[in-house]
C-alpha cells in the first residue's frame, strides 16, 4: 500500500501543479453577476442571518443553489475578493473528486472484475488520474463561478459511492 500512498499524493500533486497557473487569473464571464456584483455574499460576519440571505441570493436554477453561494461568501469573508483564493478552493474541491473517483472506480472494478485490493486500488487510482488531468474539468475549476459544477459533482460522487459501498456488503448488514 505505500506505493499506491506515494501514486496518489503524487497523482494530486500533479493536478495541483497543472492547475497552478491558471490560479493567478482574474475573475471571468458569469462570475461577475454572481459573485463580484452579488453585495448578498459579501458578508461581514459569520452569523445567520447574513448567511441566509448569501445562501438565498441566487437566481441559477430552481433551488438558487445556496450551498455555492454560502461558500462564495465564506471565500470572500475569509480571503476578501480575490480571485486566486476563489480558484484555490475550486481546485481543493477538484482534489476531493479525484479521492471520490479513486475510491468508487475501485469499488466498482473489485466488484465487477473480482480484483484484488492492490489491483483494485491501482486501477481506481489510474481511473481518477485520466479524470483529475482530463481538460473538460478546467471550466469548472477555474471559472469561479463554475464552482456549482464542482460542488455538484462532488456530492453525486459521494453519494454514488456511499451506495455502491452499501451495496457491497453482505445482505444481513445492509439493513444493521
Amino acid at each position: 500500500m505505500k506505493l499506491f500512498v506515494v501514486l496518489f499524493v503524487g497523482l494530486l500533486s500533479v493536478v495541483l501543479f497543472l492547475y497552478a497557473p491558471g490560479l493567478h487569473g482574474d475573475f471571468e464571464f458569469d462570475d461577475s453577476a454572481n459573485i463580484i456584483d452579488n453585495n448578498s455574499l459579501h458578508i461581514t460576519a459569520l452569523d445567520l442571518k447574513q448567511l441566509r440571505a448569501a445562501a438565498v441570493s441566487g437566481d441559477a436554477g430552481p433551488t438558487g443553489r445556496p450551498l455555492a453561494l454560502i461558500s462564495f461568501a465564506l471565500n470572500i469573508y475569509f480571503f476578501g475578493m480575490q480571485p486566486f483564493y476563489f480558484k484555490l478552493i475550486n481546485v481543493l474541491i477538484h482534489l476531493c473528486n479525484i479521492v471520490l473517483v479513486a475510491g468508487l472506480s475501485s469499488l466498482i472494478l473489485r466488484r465487477w472484475y473480482s480484483l484484488s485490493a492492490r489491483s483494485g486500488a491501482l486501477a481506481g487510482l489510474a481511473v481518477a488520474a485520466l479524470w483529475g488531468v482530463h481538460p473538460i474539468n478546467l471550466t469548472s475549476i477555474l471559472y469561479v463561478v463554475q464552482r456549482m459544477t464542482s460542488l455538484s459533482a462532488l456530492f453525486g460522487f459521494l453519494a454514488i459511492y456511499l451506495y455502491v459501498r452499501w451495496r457491497s456488503k453482505p445482505s444481513t448488514e445492509q439493513l444493521s
